[in-house]
């Protein structure tokens, strides 16, 4: 599974906004936000199946609430593997 990760550049940490994110089917995206210390699964339905998740994409379905579901605690594997990949930013 390819992450995506970025800094938004929003000051919410002295380290910014440390975003991960993975798709997980053709319209779900896992995504953590370490320093605001939340997780979601989120729907974008304007994925391209094959096109790359780019932070744009994200980011727009975050700021206008497109969430499936608010934590990703039944996902462990996945909410590890971002919250690893966040924290290398």
């Amino acid at each position: 599974m390819k992450v995506l990760k970025f800094n938004t550049g929003r000051l919410y940490t002295d380290k910014g906004q440390r975003i991960a994110a993975a798709r997980i089917d053709s319209e779900t995206v896992a995504m953590y936000d370490i320093d605001r210390g939340i997780d979601f699964l989120l729907s974008i339905p304007e994925l391209c199946e094959g096109e790359p998740l780019r932070s744009e994409d994200v980011m727009r379905a975050y700021d206008y609430g497109h969430i499936k579901k608010h934590t990703l605690c039944l996902m462990p594997e996945i909410q590890s593997m971002l919250f690893d990949a966040a924290n290398t930013l």
